[in-house]
């Protein structure tokens, strides 16, 4: 066993209990004066308001660490789902082994060991925060402060496994995870346990939040501008709710958390409209970070265009013609891939990312209504979508095919690399996976289509190879 393991085994837990609390200094993008939170001691010991505030606005910044990196959730995700591509002379692997490679790489912290540390931090983290509440001075916060912040952290936790269910799928993850250093490793469960894991983080969550009317004792930052009131922010946790009811099949709590999210369809079916929500804040100042995503490598995949129905102006709002120095329409190509299109969803490095949008909650509520029987307004919500994009209506259809072929399309453009959505849907429906579906999604016929990434080979050899609950899911 290596160093790396043996720390990590002496740890208890793996890569799950990192020792420090890496909340982040201050951040311009989250309109936070003193972000210099406080040391794990403090907060576990010696837990003040200002620390306990702090602490929580870095669980903000801590969700969002590896967005909108160049190998982070977004540009990895879009790789797989064939949304966009990296061309990176300096390095081959966005395409090597993301593309060509017949696994991921379980030992790369960047191509296939990623998206696993960082989350499951930021769980830890919350839990600090938490426990925070229960040794602070009763009269540094209010019963009603401690409720708002243990919903926020509830629901941050719960995106944060989402990010672990969203990337990991069937290979599965550990969710006891609050466990002391000296314990032995936190079981892995299926996708279907950490989605009701999920589930019941945001409903603890609503339950705190439901009988509160306030702003939040802390800065929530410039993303969640609208929603940093606890009935505001109250409508997001219900309509990540919907979300993961989506993913669950569980049509009827679907329709229950979008009747209380803050879809809207009554207002014209508006770019700006649609694109209220939660995002994540970027931002240039001290100690803050960029969206990554403007990089130059990063371009979009030709099929966003070949598929794209005549006149569909998202198409025209997200993309953009790749020109030569003359101003003349250009390729580029790098192993064997070709496209003329890069992005243009992000014009600048502190351009936000959404986390939800109204968008998304209509086309999750098609769906929704589809499976529920009201083929009719499913059809209503689709054809909402398709009158923002310049389209013409589709009929209604009670056939399930059609149907997911039509919403396919909307999400795949209405979504279009903003959170893995292509991939995370297309596996979800069936679409990808087996015969039809990887031949439909794959640029070149020797290329692999990937359902999940590894668990990572550090948290493995942290394992063991005795550890039941990981069996067929490491490669020692």
């Amino acid at each position: 066993m290596n160093i790396l393991s043996k720390t990590m085994k002496r740890m208890g837990v793996g890569l799950l209990a990192a020792a420090a609390l890496a909340l982040g200094p201050a951040c311009d993008s989250l309109d936070s004066t003193d972000l210099n939170n406080p040391s794990i001691e403090a907060l576990t010991k010696t837990p003040t308001r200002s620390g306990i505030l702090a602490a929580s606005t870095g669980l903000v910044t801590g969700h969002r660490v590896q967005v909108a990196q160049t190998n982070g959730f977004v540009s990895l995700l879009g790789i797989l789902g064939r949304e966009s591509y990296n061309f990176d002379k300096a390095d081959p692997r966005f395409i090597s082994e993301m593309l060509e490679a017949p696994s991921l790489d379980s030992s790369s912290p960047a191509f296939g060991g990623n998206e696993w540390q960082q989350p499951y931090q930021n769980i830890r983290n919350a839990f600090v925060v938490l426990g925070a509440l229960d040794a602070v001075d009763p009269a540094a916060l209010t019963a009603v402060e401690k409720d708002t912040i243990k919903a926020f952290a509830k629901t941050i936790q719960a995106l944060d496994f989402l990010v672990v269910h969203n990337t990991r799928w069937t290979n599965g993850g550990p969710i006891d995870v609050n466990r002391p250093l000296t314990e032995a490793p936190a079981p892995f469960k299926t996708k279907e346990e950490i989605l009701a894991h999920v589930a019941t983080l945001l409903d603890d969550a609503a339950a705190l939040l439901s009988p509160l009317d306030e702003r939040f004792p802390f800065p929530l930052g410039n993303g969640f501008s609208g929603f940093n009131e606890t009935t505001t922010f109250l409508q997001f946790n219900r309509g990540l709710r919907a979300r993961v009811a989506v993913y669950q099949s569980d049509w009827p709590a679907a329709e229950t958390a979008l009747a209380a999210s803050f879809l809207n369809d009554t207002a014209p079916a508006t770019v700006t409209g649609l694109a209220v929500g939660v995002y994540h804040a970027y931002g240039t100042g001290s100690g803050d970070v960029v969206n990554n995503l403007v990089s130059p490598n990063i371009l979009a995949n030709q099929k966003l265009v070949d598929d794209a129905e005549a006149g569909d102006l998202r198409v025209t709002r997200k993309l953009r013609r790749l020109l030569d120095s003359g101003g003349n329409p250009t390729t580029q190509t790098s192993r064997g891939l070709t496209t003329g299109y890069a992005f243009s969803i992000y014009p600048t490095n502190t351009t936000p990312i959404p986390i939800l949008k109204n968008e998304d909650l209509i086309l999750l509520r098609a769906e929704t209504r589809f499976r529920r029987g009201n083929t009719m307004g499913a059809n209503q919500d689709i054809n909402l979508i398709r009158a923002s994009a310049g389209l013409g209506t589709v009929p209604e259809t009670t056939d399930e095919n059609t149907f997911i072929t039509e919403l396919l399309k909307q999400r795949r453009y209405s979504l279009m690399f903003e959170g893995g959505h292509r991939w995370i849907d297309l596996r979800r429906l069936n679409r990808i996976g087996n015969p039809t579906g990887d031949a439909a999604i794959k640029d070149i016929s020797t290329h692999n289509v990937h359902l999940a990434f590894p668990v990572p080979l550090a948290e493995c050899l942290a394992r063991g190879p005795t550890d039941p609950s990981i069996q067929g899911k490491c490669l020692f």
